[in-house]
């Protein structure tokens, strides 16, 4: 234990270990000033592609779903006018389709999916959260964790601390996607209702 805490003070204290820490830094200033477009250029493209395949795969589901006589029915309100969205869809805006979605680019995908946070507010501002960075332990040249809490107003049930991954990607360091930010369009609260209604 003693030499983790070691390692890990070592790690913090060297000039190597303030690179991760900076970087998620701005990236947290840019998801708090939801600058969308700006803050998934930090997001590591392999948690880009996985995080697009999650919610394809979950729209996909959402609609596979629905007995035949379901399908039916939303199928006749549709051709009258009536419009029943996929719960995946509704956190995209002007998207349409399934085939829509999947048509958009990863990085732009998962920045309409946070842009989605605001549509949950309409009356008002979303609550303002702050990430404060307290750490970070690099393990190698391509892989280090930083550790940070929320601060201020959240819907997120725990402030923390969470660990972040970053990894490097064309020489930047790069964030992969945690519960946390993985909850910014579409709040905690839903997951957690989904899965204690099974």
């Amino acid at each position: 234990m003693g030499a983790a805490v070691a390692v890990g003070a070592h790690a913090q204290a060297s000039p190597s270990s303030s690179r991760p820490a900076n970087v998620a830094r701005a990236f947290f200033r840019d998801l708090e000033s939801r600058q969308w477009s700006q803050a998934v250029q930090f997001v590591h493209p392999e948690a880009l592609d996985s995080f697009r395949a999650a919610q394809l795969r979950g729209a996909r589901a959402a609609d596979s779903n629905l007995s035949p006589e379901a399908r039916a029915y939303l199928d006749s309100l549709h051709s009258r006018g009536h419009r029943f969205p996929n719960p995946i869809l509704r956190h995209y805006p002007g998207i349409p389709s399934i085939d829509s979605l999947g048509r958009l680019p990863p990085s732009l995908l998962l920045a309409r999916f946070w842009q989605s946070e605001s549509l949950r507010y309409s009356h008002g501002s979303p609550p303002h959260v702050t990430r404060e960075v307290l750490g970070a332990v690099v393990v190698s040249d391509t892989l280090a964790y930083v550790l940070y809490r929320m601060t201020g107003s959240t819907d997120f049930p725990e402030p923390g601390p969470y660990i972040l991954e970053a990894r490097k990607s064309d020489k930047r360091w790069r964030f992969m996607l945690n519960v946390e930010l993985r909850c910014i369009g579409a709040c905690w609260t839903e997951y957690v209702q989904d899965e204690d209604s099974t």
